[in-house]
């Protein structure tokens, strides 16, 4: 078991996909911008450090199942070749009239990511509590939207839609990354509890 974990503890984890940080640069600067057109609405921007791209929200997680989450992730891991990722344009969840999330998006040129998302999520059912989803938008989150008045909605609809198209960066993903969200007043911090290595040539083989 993970030496910082206690037999009772339950961790709150996720899996993700880490982001570049030159990538995360540029989308600060998206996210500043996304800001200046509403800046009296009440929106949690997610600090530029933990733009990350998620795979499966696994909630709260027994310590005492790190392991066996762990061994998991490394076996899905070896079923999936690197990815070569890019993010671009501005979308919201649930829609543009009422959104609750702000993100960017993340295409594969080789239309493997859903394959991962897939991998991880048969990989993860046995550790979580939390829905297996069954719909994928890869999606990088920039912000959470609590209140905003049409005015200023306006405003930050127009300002999306001038990132249409445009692309904020390709990289290459080369493994999954088990994180640790540790919540607090000042909000959420985030931890690298494992890493876990894609395998060359994988999808050839699958």
């Amino acid at each position: 078991m993970n030496e910082q974990a206690t037999q009772d503890e339950h961790w709150r984890l996720f899996i993700a996909l880490l982001v570049p940080a030159s990538i995360r640069e540029t989308l600060a600067a998206v996210q500043a911008g996304l800001h200046k057109a509403a800046p009296n609405a009440l929106i949690r921007w997610t600090n530029q450090e933990q733009l990350h791209l998620t795979l499966r929200f696994m909630g709260n997680v027994p310590a005492s199942s790190l392991d066996e989450l762990a061994a998991a992730l490394k076996a899905a891991a070896l079923k999936c070749d690197a990815l070569r990722l890019c993010t671009q344009g501005i979308g919201f969840f649930p829609n543009s009239t009422r959104p609750r999330v702000v993100w960017s998006g993340v295409a594969d040129d080789d239309h493997r990511l859903e394959r991962v998302f897939q991998v991880v999520q048969e990989a993860t059912n046995p550790f979580t509590v939390e829905p297996q989803e069954h719909r994928f938008t890869g999606h990088i989150t920039l912000s959470r939207v609590k209140a905003i008045r049409s005015a200023e909605l306006a405003e930050l609809r127009l300002t999306a839609e001038k990132y249409e198209g445009r692309s904020f960066g390709a990289w290459q993903a080369n493994e999954l990354v088990l994180m640790r969200s540790v919540l607090s007043d000042s909000g959420a911090r985030h931890e690298v509890i494992h890493s876990f290595p894609f395998f060359p040539g994988a999808a050839q083989e699958s």
